[in-house]
């Protein structure tokens, strides 16, 4: 009721409610009268008439404090420090306060409200200072996470600046809604490649999260939305099997691709290596004598060292490779546009794009610049990916009559059982070693049966 609102009349010289309460004067307060009140062993107060009052603590502590009744309630409203707040100051707050209880306002509740939008304002300015462009996110976010992935972040680099960047780079972080990400997505899946869509959100997702850890900003605009919206997951069972193969050796002559291609395709076969472990692996890591080839940590998937043993069919396709480019350090270089540049790896995209360009089939439209024998390595079981000819290489291994242990070892698998992983430490080098030379003499023989040179 609007009566609960009216302050109470004031207090008569006296005593005041509680037992530290002590009014010394019923007069408005003088600086005099300030300057000279003393600590003493109980905090008490001087009161300036109509609800305020000076506190004077026994620790020499001197602040402001308004008495007031509101909604049937007895209230106090601290008003801040005598160092901070002047008399007059004081009396202005009072003042205001009385106006606001007069409009059945609490002071207290005032105060809080004031309190929240200072605070939110500060809030926002902060933002504003630290608002950022996607742009700059995104490069943040490459430093700090992305450059610990095991291609380096090139695949991310690669697919924001393409398809990204250019949409939302210019805009402030902040202000991207799921929209904005949805269209993106949507114009990338056009292109039918659903895998890479998939992908793309959840490297979209995880410098959002980054950015919303760090307060950046407020919303995640991929909240929501799903990977499998743009492309399921699937488990890929490709493999060539040996009449495949057979096609292969007798295509591959003939198909157009470059001869370091056709020799890295067998030595994917007759190693299971994955092709980026072998672009990224250097020549001193080769030793052709003792047939071993050695994948550093830091070039395979999983970040495990690891030998492999080389058939004589292996090597002679890595001889092949060295006989390319004798000077250079990578068993797969790129090539040099200067020649006093330094030498770099090739990457490993460069044979997952001459294999594509040859399986578009037979009435395709070849893209520009590229190899118009759409059909040149068209398989009976379907389109075969470079990946697939390290699942090829398994397989055969295991129609070999190679133990599924060993052909583990020889891919280079952690092994899932962890107890296993800790106690069962025994070398097994002999066998992968029987392994790879079962599958080279194998492809040994289906390259020798289509005339080419032991």
């Amino acid at each position: 009721m609007m009566s609960h609102c009216v302050p109470s009349k004031r207090s008569k010289s006296g005593p005041l409610s509680g037992p530290l309460e002590t009014v010394l004067s019923k007069y408005i307060l003088t600086q005099l009268e300030i300057n000279r009140a003393e600590p003493k062993t109980q905090e008490y107060l001087l009161g300036d008439g109509s609800g305020l009052f000076l506190r004077v603590r026994p620790a020499s502590e001197k602040d402001w404090l308004f008495k007031y009744t509101f909604g049937g309630k007895r209230c106090k409203l601290g008003l801040g420090s005598y160092r901070d707040i002047s008399l007059k100051t004081a009396r202005t707050e009072a003042d205001r306060a009385r106006e606001l209880i007069a409009q059945c306002i609490d002071p207290r509740m005032d105060r809080a409200r004031r309190e929240a939008e200072e605070a939110a304002q500060r809030e926002a300015a902060e933002r504003l200072r630290r608002r950022m462009t996607v742009n700059t996110l995104y490069e943040e976010w490459v430093t700090a996470e992305v450059k610990r992935r095991s291609d380096g972040g090139q695949e991310v680099r690669r697919t924001f600046t393409k398809d990204v960047l250019p949409v939302i780079g210019e805009r402030y972080a902040e202000e991207i809604r799921r929209p904005d990400v949805i269209k993106i997505l949507d114009k990338v899946k056009q292109r039918g490649v659903s895998v890479m869509t998939r992908n793309m959100l959840g490297d979209i997702r995880q410098m959002f999260n980054y950015a919303l850890l760090r307060e950046y900003i407020l919303i995640d605009p991929t909240f929501g939305l799903k990977r499998d919206t743009w492309g399921k997951k699937t488990e890929r069972d490709r493999f060539l099997d040996e009449d495949e193969i057979k096609m292969l050796a007798a295509k591959l002559p003939v198909s157009g691709v470059s001869k370091s291609s056709e020799a890295t395709i067998w030595l994917l076969l007759a190693t299971g290596c994955r092709v980026g472990e072998i672009s990224a692996t250097r020549w001193e890591h080769v030793d052709l004598d003792k047939g071993r080839l050695f994948l550093p940590a830091g070039n395979t998937k999983n970040r495990v060292a690891h030998a492999v043993f080389l058939s004589d069919f292996a090597k002679q396709q890595m001889q092949v490779l060295r006989l390319e480019e004798p000077e250079a350090p990578f068993i797969l270089p790129s090539r040099r546009s200067n020649p006093d540049a330094p030498w770099a790896s090739l990457c490993p995209k460069f044979l997952s794009k001459q294999l594509r360009d040859r399986q578009l089939g037979e009435n395709a439209e070849p893209m520009k610049n590229r190899s118009k024998q759409t059909d040149a390595l068209m398989l009976p079981g379907g389109r075969w990916t470079a990946h697939d000819l390290r699942r090829s290489c398994a397989t055969l291994m295991g129609h070999l009559g190679v133990a599924p242990h060993i052909i583990e070892k020889c891919l280079n698998h952690v092994d899932p059982n962890k107890m296993q992983r800790i106690y069962q430490r025994q070398s097994t080098q002999a066998e992968q070693k029987e392994a790879w030379e079962l599958v080279g003499g194998s492809l040994q023989k289906i390259w020798m049966s289509y005339g080419r040179q032991g």
